[in-house]
This record gives structure tokens, sequence and C-alpha cells, in this order.
């Protein structure tokens, strides 16, 4: 896309590894920080290079467990993010889960959604826009981030648009047997490791369950 000189908007969706991160920055690609190795990561990096401004998404557990922050571990890292001038906070972001034993229903993984903006917020955060739906959710919970206005007016939702782009999406209602794969097999490189409790939930509609304290 940059070397077509197209300068749009790119946003990785995905945890990064060190050595991608340069050339993601040099290409002025918007990162999401689902970790707190990532984001370290991309504090030093932007402390080093004052004179490139970066554009993260912060990324927080609501829905699927096995992705994102949680508010808590973020909190002592706040101040060095209001600091750094070059950082800008372009998104906060989360993934609903259909079916999540930990966070029970799509209601209740909105509010807590709602309630980590609203507290980013009173600790002086300035959030362009959030993203919480994707094309399945914008199908069966349109109302998801409804209120998220009373938080700040200024806050745009967006909608991750995925398989609808693709033109795999089939609504609920229309569905006859079971979804049929992309891929059979995928081999890629390890990009994050998270450490989950008992009864968490992993894809999503929670098809693992964690049973003991596990790594995924």
């Amino acid at each position: 896309i940059r070397l077509a000189k197209i300068d749009t908007a790119i946003v990785l969706l995905y945890p990064f590894l060190d050595d991608q991160l340069a050339l993601l920055v040099k290409n002025s690609v918007e990162l999401t920080i689902s970790n707190i190795i990532n984001l370290k990561s991309v504090l030093n990096y932007s402390h080093k290079n004052q004179k490139k401004e970066i554009k993260v998404h912060l990324s927080f557990s609501i829905g699927i467990d096995s992705d994102g922050m949680e508010f808590e571990e973020l909190i002592q890292y706040i101040p060095r993010l209001l600091k750094t001038k070059n950082l800008v906070i372009e998104g906060v972001c989360g993934v609903l889960s259909n079916d999540n034993p930990s966070r029970t229903t799509i209601g209740l993984q909105a509010e807590k959604f709602k309630e980590v903006v609203s507290n980013l917020c009173k600790l002086g955060m300035k959030i362009k826009s959030v993203h919480l739906a994707n094309s399945e959710s914008v199908d069966l919970h349109p109302n998801c981030l409804k209120g998220i206005e009373k938080i700040d007016i200024s806050i745009v939702p967006y909608v991750r648009l995925g398989r609808w782009l693709y033109g795999t999406y089939i609504p609920k209602s229309k569905r006859i047997g079971k979804l049929v794969p992309i891929l059979d097999i995928v081999v890629a490189r390890v990009i994050q490791v998270k450490k989950l409790e008992p009864n968490r939930s992993v894809g999503y509609f929670g098809l693992y369950k964690t049973k003991i304290r596990e790594y995924i």
C-alpha cells in the first residue's frame, strides 16, 4: 500500500514482534497494543525516536479472555503514556464473545468496556475512537456501544469490518448447517503468550475453556 503511494490509515489489529516494529512505524501503521510487552516496546521506541509520531489502539480483555490487556495492569503505565508526546492514542478496543462463562452476557461485556473507556478519560487520556464490534457483532448486537457518547461526545465509534468485506459472512438467520473453515492448516510465528486463570474462554464462542491456570 505504501509502495503504491497510498496514504490511507492502516491498522494492525494483532500483536507485533519487536523485529517488526521499526518497519511498522516507518510505514505509519497504527498499532494495536494488547499486551504489556508490546506496550513497553512502543514506549521505549517512541522515546528513542521522538520525531516520529506513533498511533496506537489500546486493546482490553472484554469478551475473549485470550486477547487484550486487563485495565488494572495498564494503570501504572498511564502517566508515561500521557507524557509521551509523539505517542497518539488513536483508539480503545475490545472483542466481544457470544459465549463466555466469566463475562456471562454481551451486555455485561459492553458495560465493562464502557467502564474502561470512562476510567481512561477520568485519568486524563484523550480518546479519539472506540471499536468493539466486528461484522457479526453489528448483525447480532447493534447497540453494544449505545451510551458511549455520555462519556465523551467527541469519541467516534468504529466497526471492524472483516467477513463483510470478504463476502464470507452469513447472517445467523440464513445459516444452514455448520460453517466450513476457510483454512485447514496455518503455520505462523507465535506472537503472544498469555496466562489465564481457570474458567476463562478462548475464541469467539468460548469453544475452549481453561480448567486450570494455563498459558495459551
